[in-house]
């Protein structure tokens, strides 16, 4: 009993100490089945201390159980001297792995990306604003300090055309150490001003544009040589423009001009020249004397940046040019007739400022602080406004041949409502209160509108009405469509041939009765219509037809003759001379007419007609509308309910057949032109037709050609001036074939 606890405790205490770096011997013990012995562990080896961190030790992935295997029974002590033998092995593995691990060499540590990189950029020519990623970094040069990256950098600066450069700062600090920014100048610009309301005007005898409120731009003029032609009607100018690289465009000889006056200034850095078309006539610039104008013209000195204005002052009288001094080459010129028209001369100091004549916006906006606008002598109320700012209205009275200037000062503005294509009449509410009503011509403007949301309403009769919410921001407009959805159709009624004195009744599909009419166009509601014709020596006749809402639909009536018509026979006709022509101091003879200059105007009158009846020949004249929507002529007129009707407003000219007082259906040719400017027409009478046509360089184009269908076109020739209405007439010619 006691050799048991004895070795128990030897065993005990064998567990508890270091294994020995030998394997014991195994003492003796009873007989039993060979085991091999275990592998003896490795020699000893010297390693540098270390330092294990046992927390990272991960624990061994579990291991199926073996099945169980008989084997012959081996004395417990020598199992425990078996698992702490193979212990220590372990713990000496893992001590020799750890010193080998520790013995390799350390990576190299990578290299640290820069943080920015110093970048200059210069422009060329100095004084240009440069950004870079559109951020504005300086003027003429910029140096930055830029993190690796891609970038770009744009130079602007007046008068030259914008210039820009990608490029890239690498991780490594790699960059183009200067960065060039090289800025071209704008081409050559030039600008036509003319008093002429329409014109061809061609650059190298191709159209360059149509003239707009008295001025045309031509932009980009390429080097070469180029001939500028401008017409209308009877006048006509003309210049030559040479323009190479590197020096000022010079005008090639004087500008040429037939019933005008012209002036053409070239203008590049602080010097300028001058060519006219009156050689002798005296110059000045902003009112100093710049001396006389030769043969080559006038060469300017110390020319100053910002506008200027011109004056060439020759028996044909003042001829006036703006222009704008700076490093950008300009090229301004001025053709003008000086009739009958003035000239307004707008300063607001604020460009691309919208402008309104009485009412109505002008085409132009300023530009360099300024607009000069040729209108027809009469009196105007005036007003611009811009981007939140407006300047209070002022009334010029424009005289001929003079010119007035009006100086404005822009405040901040309200916000304005402005209705398109509305109906005439129809009322206009701003939150339930009424602000107005939509004009004739369909348009509507409210200027004094606080800033919000406010409700609109649009209410006309016999119309669906129309509400929306609008936001309203100062001095901005809110722009809508007026357009109404009608509650009724309309029917035109035509009856073929017209018949004088011809009874019309319509009846509406279950109503008990049918009713007279008198009108062409009926405004109806929606249904079923039978309209009847009946006349002396025609037969009756009906036609059915379905109006609808919104809708247009045409009742066409054919009528047929009861008893054939009677022919006759006109009488032959005098081979007799032409009789002399009619001009324009012939109505003066009639009363009613005053001298205006090389014009002449009347004022109300209702039918002014000239004595002569045509069959045939020709009328010339040049008309424009001192006061009135439009300028109404006749031709074929017999008595005051039987003839042609023309009207001309603006860029819409009208054709309606008048028969015993009854208007046909009017035919609209669309007309580039104003009819409060001076137009030029030519009417065409043969026996069968009638022939319009408006000036285009140096031919007439043709603008409207009508046969009567009754064949009737002989009668006089007159102006219809109702009411108010005032117009001026210059060359006039009736002439009789």
């Amino acid at each position: 009993m006691k050799a048991t606890l004895g070795r128990a405790q030897q065993e005990q205490q064998l567990l508890q100490t270091k294994p020995p770096t030998v394997v014991p011997k195994v003492p003796d013990a009873p007989p039993k089945p060979a085991v091999p012995n275990p592998p003896a562990p490795p020699a000893p080896v010297s390693v540098a201390p270390l330092r294990l961190d046992t927390q990272e030790m991960k624990a061994p992935a579990p291991v199926e159980p073996e099945k169980k295997v008989q084997r012959p029974a081996a004395s417990s002590g020598t199992n425990r001297i078996l698992i702490g033998a193979l212990g220590a092995a372990a713990v000496v593995v893992a001590l020799v792995g750890a010193a080998l691990y520790s013995r390799r060499p350390a990576p190299k540590p990578k290299p640290e990306p820069v943080a920015s990189v110093k970048v200059m950029l210069r422009s060329t020519p100095a004084g240009a604003e440069i950004s870079v990623n559109g951020q504005v970094c300086g003027t003429s040069t910029c140096e930055m300090q830029l993190a690796p990256g891609d970038y770009r950098a744009e130079a602007r600066m007046a008068d030259y055309l914008p210039a820009s450069a990608s490029f890239s700062v690498g991780a490594d600090g790699a960059a183009s150490p200067e960065i060039g920014l090289s800025l071209a100048p704008v081409p050559p610009l030039l600008t036509i001003a003319t008093d002429l309301s329409d014109g061809s005007v061609l650059l190298d005898r191709a159209p360059a544009g149509q003239i707009q409120g008295g001025e045309l731009e031509i932009a980009k003029l390429a080097p070469g040589e180029h001939m500028i032609f401008l017409q209308n009607g009877g006048f006509r100018a003309q210049f030559a423009l040479k323009i190479a690289d590197n020096a000022a465009p010079q005008v090639d000889g004087a500008v040429q001009t037939q019933g005008m006056q012209g002036v053409v200034v070239v203008h590049a850095g602080s010097r300028g020249h001058v060519w006219g078309s009156a050689p002798g006539a005296k110059i000045s610039v902003d009112g100093k004397d710049a001396g006389e104008l030769g043969g080559d013209g006038l060469e300017l000195q110390e020319v100053a940046a910002g506008p200027h204005e011109l004056m060439m002052q020759s028996p044909g009288g003042e001829t006036r040019v703006t222009f704008q001094g700076g490093p950008a080459t300009t090229v301004a010129a001025s053709l003008v007739t000086n009739q009958n028209l003035g000239v307004l001369n707008i300063v607001a100091g604020e460009d691309d400022a919208e402008i309104y004549l009485n009412g109505d916006k002008y085409r132009r906006k300023t530009r360099n602080g300024r607009v000069r606008i040729y209108l027809p002598a009469k009196q105007y109320a005036v007003r611009i406004q811009k981007d939140g700012v407006v300047a209070q209205e002022q009334t010029v009275a424009l005289k001929r041949g003079q010119e007035s200037e009006l100086q404005f000062k822009l405040t901040p503005a309200k916000a304005t409502l402005a209705i398109h294509r509305g109906v005439p009449g129809s009322e206009v509410s701003l939150d339930g209160s009424r602000i107005g009503i939509v004009k004739p011509d369909g348009e509507f403007s409210s200027t004094s509108i606080e800033p919000g949301r406010h409700t609109i309403s649009i209410r006309g009769d016999r119309y669906k009405p129309v509400q929306t919410e609008q936001v309203f921001a100062a001095g901005k407009s809110v722009e809508m469509d007026g357009t109404l959805q009608t509650l009724f159709g309309t029917l035109k009624v035509d009856v073929s041939p017209a018949v004088p004195g011809v009874r019309l009744r319509l009846k509406r599909q279950g109503d008990a009765q049918d009713r007279e009419i008198h009108e062409s166009t009926l405004s109806l509601q929606d249904g079923l219509y039978t309209i009847t014709a009946s006349a002396a020596k025609y037969q009756d006749a009906a036609v059915t037809v379905r109006v609808t809402p919104g809708n247009s639909a045409t009742a066409t009536i054919a009528m047929k003759k009861v008893e054939p018509s009677l022919s006759v026979k006109l009488a032959p006709v005098q081979d007799n001379p032409a009789p002399p022509p009619f001009l324009l101091n012939d109505w003066l003879k009639g009363g009613g007419w005053t001298r205006d200059g090389v014009s002449i105007k009347r004022q109300g009158g209702d039918f002014i007609i000239a004595p002569p009846v045509l069959a045939a020949g020709t009328i010339q004249f040049t008309i424009l509308s001192i006061h009135g929507r439009r300028v109404e002529w006749v031709a074929g007129f017999r008595d005051t309910k039987n003839y042609y009707l023309y009207q001309f407003e603006d860029s819409s000219f009208t054709r309606t057949e008048v028969a015993d007082g009854k208007h046909s259906k009017a035919v609209k040719v669309q007309i580039s032109a104003r009819h409060d400017h001076p137009n030029a027409f030519l009417i065409q009478i043969t026996p069968k037709s009638i022939i319009h046509s408006v000036p285009q360089g140096p031919n007439w184009k043709l603008l409207d050609s009508w046969s009567p269908e009754g064949g009737v076109v002989a009668g006089k020739f007159g102006f219809r001036v109702p009411g108010r209405d005032e117009i001026s007439l210059s060359d006039f010619k009736l002439t009789q074939n």
